[in-house]
């Protein structure tokens, strides 16, 4: 299950993993392209974790 905005109908929706159309890896970036329940298509970018981003600072 995943999070993602629908701009059709304004508001987060829980969707499954048969709603993901692709999944593209760009050097800092994860894009997932989605169809909503009620058939809008979109795309959801977020920053890639790197091992790095789970140490602690200091």
């Amino acid at each position: 299950m995943f999070a993602a905005h629908c701009p059709t109908e304004g508001t987060r929706v829980l969707l499954s993993e048969r709603h993901i159309l692709g999944v593209d890896f760009d050097d800092d970036v994860v894009e997932i392209r989605f169809r909503c329940r009620c058939g809008t298509r979109s795309t959801v970018r977020d920053r890639r974790l790197r091992p790095a981003d789970l140490l602690p600072a200091g």
